[in-house]
């Protein structure tokens, strides 16, 4: 993956699970499992080749070079100063990977026992799951909260 792809990795980290979850939501209780753990997966072997890409390029300049591994920037608000920014250093990296991790055995698991309204139950979780993304990755302030409160509304849902 070259650095523009990894770019825009990022933002496909939060793309996904919301796409997915409104995939869920749509289809129903036939295909709502279906689209959660499939949108999981995605998420994690997206996650495992950007780990890859990060280890690979930084065995390549050395240990100790600091500084962020992948950027995304775009004006989102620009009246206010708003842009979408997202950044990866080696914290959120791990935070993300522990996401991805966990998101996929909640879907496969939830299938099961989720029988009432599971094409909301699976939006919902995989809103709380692209929020907790964007928490990890936002590096502007009004982004950080809009992500905040998009992991926290739908746990009360």
């Amino acid at each position: 993956m070259s650095g523009g792809m990894m770019m825009l990795a990022l933002p496909a980290l939060v793309l996904i699970p919301f796409i997915g979850g409104l995939a869920a939501w749509l289809v129903g209780l036939r295909g709502a499992s279906r689209a959660a753990w499939v949108s999981s997966l995605i998420t994690l072997v997206l996650m495992i080749v950007l780990l890859a890409q990060v280890t690979i390029s930084s065995l390549g300049s050395g240990a100790g070079t600091g500084g962020w591994f992948a950027h995304f920037s775009m004006a989102w608000v620009p009246m206010l100063g708003i842009n979408l920014r997202f950044d990866l250093d080696g914290l959120s990296l791990v935070m993300l990977w522990l996401n991805a991790l966990i998101s996929l055995p909640c879907a496969l698991l939830s299938s099961r026992n989720v029988t009432d309204r599971a094409g909301l139950f699976h939006c919902l979780l995989l809103a709380t799951v692209a929020g907790i993304n964007g928490v990890f990755m936002a590096t502007d302030l009004f982004l950080f909260f809009f992500f905040w409160e998009l992991m926290l509304l739908p746990l009360f849902g």
